[in-house]
């Protein structure tokens, strides 16, 4: 049994997704209605636009759903999946891909959701580093006696790398506390515009959900594990609620993964990059992992070369 998981941002590039636009008409078709619902050009934006405008947050989600999207509407009626995650912005994806969401709600909520994070990243010097080497437990104790500042766990990626987010002044003095507490980690600074999944997106809240009451969400074709919880979910109510909070709350991957695990023998990973794949391989090795971001990826997966 497969499940379909979808990658977050950090994963675009410019180029992604341009073998599928160009052999399948079902792919060029979402660049065109994504175009037209955006009043964006995407196929410049994703095929030839600079790597520059491609890595700000209000053009970089837009691009990887779209992408994602393109790609999924090619490969859907040939893996099957019984249960589906996407990793923050990959939700979206998940969210068309089980039926909750259609294409055009799709492209309005991720414009609208880009928008937003990208006006309350510009409010404030937010900064967000990739924590290794270090337990969940070891490093909420960690967090549990920050005074100074703000910091957060905001993506609870695999056993041993969660990814922090706050201001500078939080992560410092976490840095020191840890130190003290003679407890061993490495910290990479991560290359961002905005402090993703933490308070500093506290002012985006009202205003978001507001717009996603305007989107109707049905009922999943196939259950949905959620990022806020971690729990796999079908009623279309419960998953709107879920995806209000996302921006605020902490991805909790490793146990999204737990659970993919156990319902499914196969994770498939639509769209660029290779990210949760490599995740999945760190968390369990039993799992088949299998990377559709090419056109012979999806060639070499109906032979069966996994």
């Amino acid at each position: 049994m497969n499940s379909l998981v979808f990658p977050g941002q950090g994963a675009q590039y410019i180029g992604m997704g341009k073998d599928f636009y160009d052999k399948f008409p079902a792919a060029r078709d979402v660049f065109s209605q994504a175009s037209e619902i955006l009043s964006v050009d995407m196929t410049n934006l994703v095929f030839n636009g600079s790597d520059d405008e491609l890595k700000k947050t209000i053009n970089t989600q837009p691009a990887m759903i779209c992408t994602e999207l393109a790609l999924w509407e090619v490969v859907k009626d040939q893996i099957s999946p019984v249960i589906t995650a996407g990793h923050s912005v990959g939700e979206m994806s998940s969210l068309y891909a089980s039926g909750v969401i259609d294409l055009a709600s799709a492209f309005k909520l991720i414009a609208k959701r880009a928008q937003l994070m990208d006006r309350e990243a510009g409010r404030s010097e937010g900064v967000m580093y990739a924590m290794l080497a270090i337990s969940d437990e070891d490093l909420e104790l960690g967090l549990s006696k920050v005074k100074k500042g703000t910091v957060v766990a905001a993506n609870y990626n695999t056993v041993g790398q969660i990814v922090i987010s706050g201001d500078s002044t939080g992560c410092e003095e976490l840095f020191s506390i840890l130190g003290d507490l003679a407890i061993r980690y490495r910290s990479i600074q991560l290359k961002v515009s905005g402090a993703w999944h933490s308070p500093f997106m506290e002012g985006a809240v009202d205003e978001y959900s507001e717009f996603i009451d305007s989107i109707e969400f049905k009922d999943a074709t196939m259950p949905v594990v959620l990022n806020v919880s971690a729990t796999s979910e079908t009623q279309g109510g419960k998953i709107k609620a879920a995806v209000k909070k996302q921006i605020v709350s902490p991805v909790r991957w490793t146990d999204t993964m737990k659970v993919l695990s156990e319902e499914s023998s196969t994770l498939i990973e639509i769209g660029p990059g290779n990210v949760l794949t490599g995740l999945m391989k760190r968390f369990s090795r039993d799992m088949l992992r299998v990377n559709i971001e090419k056109t012979e990826h999806l060639e070499y997966f109906n032979k069966g070369e996994k």
